[in-house]
């Protein structure tokens, strides 16, 4: 086993020990540990734009194709933002 999997599989363990705890699963751990180093306002920007993208991810099931490209336009605003706070 090379060294990036058995990393992951320590994180993973890690992940399911504290999850009594937190209640956050390896991926949220980590996405929270990622942002211990942000600011407390960009945390917050972070948290908003969770929220968003999944709105938008839901609604771009649900729209018709006429308007299907502005939606994913607006989800594609919104990840871009995400990706520029380093959420």
């Amino acid at each position: 086993v090379g060294n990036d999997v058995r990393n992951e599989q320590y994180r993973e363990m890690f992940a399911n020990a504290v999850r009594p705890l937190t209640g956050m699963d390896a991926k949220q751990l980590d996405v929270e540990g990622r942002r211990m180093k942000l600011t407390q306002d960009v945390q917050l920007e972070c948290q908003r734009l969770d929220v968003e993208i999944s709105v938008a991810e839901k609604e771009e099931k649900l729209v018709k194709q006429q308007a299907l490209s502005d939606v994913r336009a607006e989800l594609f605003r919104i990840r871009k933002n995400y990706q520029k706070k380093g959420c």
